[in-house]
């Protein structure tokens, strides 16, 4: 049995677009340890919060991390891999007849959000069975929006200019003058596979 010092560096931080979206406190468990008291860390985060979801990500690598989190009653939901790309060169695409710019005002923001919210069927809320379908979407929406807001993240658009009508977005955390996380991107349905 471990003392309570032992679990004090796991904490249970409250992610508010998802409360939102969840009408509830969602909970992301940071640093966690598997060592620690993790019965008493979770009686703690679920007396003080009361959450309807908690989440905690660990590395590929600690496998048997997200097993001890299962014996816990935590489903294993997502796999995210991050890479890097280096771009050296810029591509000149004048023959297509789209265009590819930064989202400037609230009815460029619509368009981009109405793809947001269709787009998405292979993430952690639209493949777990107990979190209502409609809910991806809105999720998706509301980082999005928070993109658009943020003075540090921006949103970028594909569209007609004929029609001003987006095909697709990508969303981004500047980390550097020369250095972005990509943070979303969609297609429209309607024009995914072309």
């Amino acid at each position: 049995h471990h003392s309570r010092g032992c679990f004090q560096s796991m904490k249970a931080s409250r992610v508010e677009v998802d409360s939102k979206v969840l009408g509830g406190a969602v909970l992301a468990i940071e640093d966690f340890d598997p060592e620690g008291d993790f019965a008493s860390f979770e009686a703690q985060y679920a007396s003080e919060h009361d959450p309807v979801y908690v989440s905690c990500k660990v590395p590929m690598e600690n496998i048997a991390w997200a097993h001890a989190l299962e014996a816990w009653g935590f489903q294993f939901i997502e796999c995210q891999i991050r890479s890097a790309i280096n771009l050296n060169a810029q591509f000149a695409i004048p023959s297509l007849p789209y265009q590819f710019a930064r989202v400037e005002n609230e009815q460029q923001l619509e368009s981009v959000l109405d793809i947001a919210g269709e787009t998405f069927t292979h993430d952690r809320f639209s493949v777990d069975p107990k979190i209502p379908k409609w809910c991806s979407g809105e999720r998706y929406r509301r980082y999005l929006r928070q993109s658009f807001e943020a003075t540090d993240e921006a949103v970028y658009r594909l569209y007609d200019p004929l029609s001003d009508a987006a095909v697709a977005f990508k969303s981004h955390r500047y980390v550097s003058a020369n250095e972005v996380l990509l943070l979303q991107g969609g297609v429209s349905p309607r024009l995914r596979h072309l």
